[in-house]
């Protein structure tokens, strides 16, 4: 069961039902603007919205050579980005111009701790990227159903006061590939 947008105004987007296709939004690629709304997600994850940690820093550039290029007040940080995207032709209602996309968003996560215990700052922050993504009402609209998480991936605790780890998740949604993905 997929629905078509009805009307676009600001950010929102109202459809027909529960899933929802974004036919046209800004001028923004569908891509783009799913990346746009995962940074939204991490940065909402903080103790006062419910979760175990208070993410500090959201970017989506990741260029650091070592962890303390970072003030350690911006621990734990994220770096979102947009990887591989698996496509395929689908036909939606009447229209053949309609194109399925999954698209892989990795999100890179440090986490510090002065007396390098990492693990449980690991846990809660995997655990609290998990839950944001999957349950994120602005991210679903945008997509065909809720974001799968496919994998984990961490340092193990190995670089002392720091922790690295890699999370992957799948995001489905359609767009017309006329306008391009």
């Amino acid at each position: 069961m997929t629905n078509i947008v009805t009307e676009v105004a600001l950010d929102e987007l109202i459809t027909e039902n529960y899933f929802e296709i974004i036919t046209e939004v800004t001028d923004m690629s569908e891509r783009y603007l799913i990346l746009s709304k995962v940074i939204e997600v991490l940065e909402s994850i903080t103790v006062a919205n419910g979760y175990s940690t208070d993410v500090a820093y959201v970017s989506d550039v990741l260029q650091l050579e070592h962890p303390n290029q970072l003030d350690k007040n911006q621990y734990p940080a994220c770096f979102p980005s947009d990887a591989d995207e698996d496509k395929e032709s689908a036909t939606i209602g009447t229209s053949g111009d309609n194109m399925r996309s999954v698209l892989t968003i990795e999100i890179t996560s440090i986490v510090y701790d002065h007396y390098g215990h990492t693990a449980q700052i690991r846990s809660d922050l995997i655990r609290d990227i998990e839950k944001a993504m999957v349950t994120s009402s602005t991210l679903k609209a945008l997509l065909v159903e809720r974001p799968s998480p496919t994998k984990v991936e961490t340092d193990k605790g190995y670089f002392g006061e720091y922790s690295m780890f890699l999370q992957e998740f799948e995001l489905e949604y359609y767009y017309n590939h006329a306008e391009g993905g």
